[in-house]
C-alpha cells in the first residue's frame, strides 16, 4: 500500500529512475513494508519558489503515503532513510523534505 511520491524540480537530466530504485529499495527494507505493494513515483513541478534566493533553488518533496498504525519510531526512521538517500542522490545545492502522509480506510 504504501506510495513514494516524489516531487521535485530537477532537469530532465536528473537520473530518476536511479532515485525512485533506491527509494523503493530502502522502504522494502523496513520490517512493516510488503515490497510487493509498494508504489514509488515522480511527478516534475512545473513552477515553484524556494526561499529568498539566497538558498538552492531547486528542491526536491518525497511524500510517503501510508495507512495508519506504525509507531513514531517507525514513521521517523522511515522519513530518515528517504532524506539520506535523496540527499547521496542529489549531488547539487537542493532543497530536500520529507513528509509522511496517514491515509484512510475507505
Amino acid at each position: 500500500m504504501p506510495h513514494i511520491v516524489v516531487f521535485h524540480s530537477l532537469g530532465r537530466d536528473a537520473d530518476l529512475k536511479n532515485l525512485l530504485h533506491n527509494l523503493h529499495e530502502s522502504l522494502s527494507a523496513q520490517e512493516s513494508v510488503n515490497k510487493s505493494q509498494l508504489k514509488t513515483y515522480a511527478l516534475p513541478l512545473q513552477s515553484w519558489i524556494v526561499g529568498d534566493k539566497t538558498r538552492p533553488d531547486e528542491m526536491i518533496h518525497i511524500q510517503l503515503r501510508m495507512k495508519p498504525g506504525r509507531s513514531e519510531q517507525i514513521k521517523k526512521s522511515m522519513s530518515q532513510d528517504l532524506h539520506d538517500v535523496t540527499r547521496a542522490f542529489v549531488n547539487r545545492a537542493c532543497s530536500v523534505s520529507v513528509e509522511i502522509c496517514e491515509l484512510e480506510d475507505a
